[in-house]
C-alpha cells in the first residue's frame, strides 16, 4: 500500500499539507467559477483523465465521515505511473458546509494514520445528489513548498457515496523538482464505487 502524501510528489517523499481558503462569495458553482477556482487549463485536464466534475449552485449536504475501503489509481498524467496501484484506505471527513456561499471543511487520514491532512472552507458545487469538492492545498517536504489542489466527486445516498473519485493535481510546484510538474495529477477511485458512511 502507499500513502496519499506521495501522490503530489515523485512517489515516495513525505510531506505535509495545509489548505488555502476558499474563493469565497465569488464561487457560483458555475463552470466558469470552477475554472477560475483550479485554472482553465486544469479543468480540462482532469475531465481529461476521467474526473467527474458535477457544476450547479445546489450541492447536497455531505457533512460526515466516509471510507475508501481500497483507494487504486484510475488514471494519471505523470510519468511512469502504474494504473491500479493500490493506496491506503481512507477515511474522508466532510463538515460544516454552507450552501449560501458553497463552502465546507475537508479532512481526511488513512486508516492506518501514517498521514492527515486538514481543511477548511473549501469550495463545493454540484445539484440533485452529486457533488464535488476542491480544496487547494500547501504541501511542504524537506526539498521546498508547492501549491496542489484535492478533488472529491461521487453521488450522495443514505450508505455513503458512489461513484467516489478522489483526486491531486499539481497547480504550482515552485520549482521543486521533488513534486511532480505543474497541471500534473492523479485520479483514485474505489475499487467497489462505494466510500462508505461510518
Amino acid at each position: 500500500m502507499i500513502v496519499i502524501t506521495t501522490a503530489l510528489s515523485q512517489m515516495g517523499c513525505s510531506s505535509t499539507e495545509q489548505f488555502k481558503p476558499a474563493a469565497g462569495n465569488n464561487f457560483n458553482g458555475s463552470r466558469q467559477s470552477i475554472a477560475r477556482y483550479v485554472t482553465p487549463e486544469l479543468l480540462l485536464i482532469m475531465e481529461s483523465l476521467g474526473l467527474q466534475v458535477n457544476e450547479g449552485n445546489t450541492p447536497p449536504t455531505i457533512n460526515g465521515e466516509f471510507l475508501a475501503s481500497e483507494l487504486l489509481l484510475y488514471a494519471s498524467n505523470v510519468p511512469n505511473d502504474v494504473l491500479n496501484i493500490a493506496f491506503a484506505d481512507t477515511y474522508f471527513t466532510l463538515q460544516n458546509q454552507n450552501n449560501l456561499y458553497l463552502t465546507t471543511s475537508v479532512s481526511y487520514t488513512t486508516k492506518n494514520g501514517t498521514e492527515t491532512a486538514l481543511g477548511t472552507a473549501t469550495v463545493i458545487s454540484g445539484s440533485g445528489n452529486k457533488f464535488t469538492v476542491f480544496a487547494k492545498q500547501n504541501i511542504t517536504n524537506d526539498e521546498g513548498t508547492a501549491d496542489g489542489i484535492l478533488v472529491i466527486s461521487g453521488a450522495l445516498f443514505p450508505n455513503g457515496i458512489t461513484d467516489f473519485q478522489f483526486s491531486l493535481f499539481m497547480l504550482d510546484n515552485h520549482g521543486v523538482a521533488d513534486f511532480i510538474a505543474n497541471q500534473q495529477g492523479r485520479l483514485f477511485y474505489d475499487r467497489d464505487n462505494l466510500a462508505t458512511r461510518q
